[in-house]
């Protein structure tokens, strides 16, 4: 099989030849030619393959009937710069579940020209697939032991004889099957093909042979399928368009990835940036990103999910001065810096997490993943990696846990409360970045909180008014979780689970009976009762350890407090407040001053 060479399109325009766009149309085989010769690669970028053999056998029904499968796009590499700096794969040849999923990547420094392919993928590869690989998953009850036993070898066969009946199929026409050879049994409804062997029928002169030499020369159905596949495979060129672009920019390629990629997740800018990071680290920079959010997702102590552009964004902030995605970002020099520090700034993510752990946060109260970035760069200028990570993590020494446990749970609270992060991230983490040169007094959150005074839209203030909104939030809602722990942050969370307890017991408000025979002061106060803005928010919520949580149940607040000697000052109500469920609503008005008053003192 001789490859084909490139074609070169040159626009003049007034003297200068400049490299442009186009459009260009290829036949199936002639794509499979180039594909098989790797004059399509894949640039790193792109994910691994993720069809199933199904996907497959609709695309090449679809190509039979010459639907339009959508246009690729394709990159012309031409430049050696390019060339040398960047990862580039080949196509798969054959696909294994577990095992042969992609390619190891080919060294095209000093290599020929040739497309990197922008979006189409996912169809290329089953084209390839189907036209001359394997397609194996592992079986049922098998053990993931690679081998054809335990994940068979199946090829792509169409059945001849006769199309689908649409009883048993809806959206195909043409039966195309991946099967195990022994699997391709003929008889009086089925005749199998081998797809691959279209590759060798070049005319229609092979394909009558073909067709006598197995018996199938009186089925019309049969030669007429047959020549439409060589017709689609060999001769048609509107079934594949592709778009080319010549760009040797890499902002101007990255700013098409991002934008052009479908049929899939949405290509991110990110992406670009792991492919340069993984083409210059001696350490395989893929494989211990996935460790870091492993350890932080699935360990015990941890739990949060992030992602790899998380930690890209942590990087920047940790060792730059600019934490925006930008390519400049991730020169030579500055992916060297990363790696040479990234041992203990890895362990440094885990480290931060595993302490928000600790602090009461799991994966659905920590509202913005970004928040977490301040406290890695905290505890990797701090140091204080092993001693987060130390198996006697309970015994942390005061300068670490306490001292900064009350400072960082402010920050995080405050931070959720008014979501910070909630826009223009890149700009609230620059502002924290230039609020942390002076770190030597503990976690800064003093002057993060005034570096963002002066912003109307994003500070660190809560007025009465935004706090009486917030002591309406109701149990078990993210809002009464973080007032809560601002209210009880003295609380030992990194050793007992806390639940958020009705005060008053929900069953007063909840049982009609238990209701109407409470005698309330006026109809005034028994309607205050009735909302459950008031008895199920904040206001008559308390942090309790779970199984005192369990133990306390439905018992009557006045009896509680007798039985635990509990003062009402523990209580955030004035001594003269009665504890009655009768005094309902002088209760819950008392508290709610107080606690107005006990927030912004714990803010500042």
């Amino acid at each position: 099989m001789q490859c084909l060479q490139l074609k070169n399109y040159v626009i003049i325009n007034k003297g200068v030849s400049i490299m442009s766009k186009n459009y260009d149309h290829f036949s199936i085989k002639e794509i499979y030619d180039d594909l098989v010769c790797n004059k399509y690669l894949l640039p790193d970028i792109q994910r691994e393959y993720i069809w199933d053999s199904e996907q497959i056998e609709n695309l090449f029904d679809s190509i039979l009937r010459g639907y339009p499968i959508n246009s690729i796009m394709l990159w012309l590499v031409k430049s050696d710069e390019i060339k040398k700096k960047y990862k580039f794969y080949p196509f798969l040849d054959n696909y294994r579940e577990d095992f042969h999923m992609s390619m190891s990547d080919i060294d095209t420094s000093g290599y020929p020209d040739f497309y990197a392919v922008i979006d189409g993928q996912q169809r290329l590869t089953s084209i390839k697939l189907g036209l001359n690989g394997y397609y194996s998953t592992r079986g049922y009850r098998k053990k993931p032991i690679e081998n054809d036993e335990n994940y068979p070898k199946k090829y792509l066969y169409l059945n001849l004889m006769q199309p689908i009946k649409k009883e048993f199929e809806n959206d195909k026409y043409y039966e195309f099957k991946f099967l195990e050879d022994k699997q391709a049994v003929q008889d009086d409804t089925h005749y199998w093909f081998l797809v691959k062997d279209i590759l060798n029928i070049t005319d229609n002169s092979k394909v009558i042979n073909y067709l006598n030499e197995n018996g199938l020369s009186n089925n019309k159905f049969a030669m007429e399928t047959l020549a439409l596949l060589l017709q689609r495979i060999h001769i048609d060129k509107d079934i594949i368009n592709a778009y080319i672009t010549f760009e040797q920019d890499m902002d101007t390629v990255l700013d098409i990835f991002i934008r052009t990629n479908r049929g899939g997740e949405p290509l991110e800018f990110s992406d670009l940036l792991m492919s340069t990071i993984t083409s210059i680290w001696a350490i395989n920079a893929r494989e211990e990103f996935k460790d870091v959010i492993k350890q932080v997702g699935n360990h015990i102590d941890c739990g949060f999910k992030i992602t790899k552009d998380f930690i890209l964004k942590s990087l920047l902030f940790t060792f730059g001065e600019d934490v925006r995605f930008k390519i400049k970002n991730f020169d030579s020099n500055k992916i060297k810096t990363y790696e040479l520090n990234w041992h203990y700034f890895k362990k440094s993510i885990v480290a931060a997490f595993r302490y928000c752990r600790r602090l009461g946060f799991d994966d659905n109260t920590f509202r913005a993943k970004n928040a977490a970035i301040p406290i890695i760069y905290y505890i990797y200028k701090n140091e204080y990696v092993n001693r987060i990570n130390d198996v006697h993590i309970r015994k942390i020494d005061s300068d670490i846990f306490n001292k900064d446990k009350q400072n960082i749970t402010k920050y995080l609270l405050i931070t959720f409360i008014k979501s910070i992060f909630g826009s223009q991230s890149d700009s609230v983490l620059k502002n924290i970045k230039n609020s942390m040169t002076d770190m030597s007094n503990g976690f800064p959150y003093e002057e993060i909180k005034s570096k963002f005074d002066q912003d109307l839209v994003k500070n660190y203030s809560l007025d009465d008014n935004n706090i009486d909104i917030l002591l309406k939030s109701q149990k078990d809602t993210n809002d009464a979780f973080y007032l809560l722990h601002l209210l009880y942050s003295n609380l030992d969370y990194s050793n007992y689970e806390f639940h958020q307890d009705h005060l008053h017991p929900a069953t007063f408000f909840e049982d009609i009976n238990k209701f109407n025979a409470i005698t309330f002061k006026s109809v005034n106060d028994k309607e205050f009762a009735q909302s459950k803005e008031n008895w199920n928010s904040v206001l008559n919520l308390q942090m309790l350890e779970g199984k005192t949580n369990e133990s306390k149940n439905k018992t009557p607040l006045i009896d509680w407090c007798n039985e635990k000697n509990m003062t009402n000052k523990d209580l955030y109500v004035d001594d003269n407040v009665s504890l009655q469920i009768n005094d309902f609503k002088d209760f819950i008005e008392n508290r709610r001053k107080n606690l107005i008053s006990k927030i912004k003192e714990i803010i500042g």
